[in-house]
C-alpha cells in the first residue's frame, strides 16, 4: 500500500454524513428581541418584573418593577 492509497483511506474515514436537521435561520430582529414577543414577565411573591426588548416600547421602557403590598 503506497502513500496515496493510505491518504485516500484516511480521507474516506474522516468524511462525515450531513446533519439530519436543516440549518436554523433566525431573523436578526427576532434574535435581538430575545423572546417571541419582545417581552418577558417573571412573578415573585410580592413583585412582578417585566423586561422589554430595546426599542420595542414607544417610551423606551426596558424594565418595569411592580411591588405589591400584602
Amino acid at each position: 500500500m503506497d502513500e496515496d492509497e493510505r491518504l485516500k483511506i484516511a480521507a474516506q474515514a474522516l468524511d462525515m454524513p450531513p446533519p439530519w436537521s436543516p440549518k436554523i435561520y433566525i431573523e436578526k430582529d427576532r434574535f435581538i428581541t430575545g423572546t417571541p414577543l419582545g417581552e418577558s414577565t417573571t412573578f415573585y411573591i410580592k413583585a412582578k418584573v417585566e423586561k422589554f426588548a430595546d426599542y420595542s416600547q414607544a417610551d423606551g421602557l426596558v424594565l418595569k418593577y411592580t411591588l405589591y403590598e400584602v
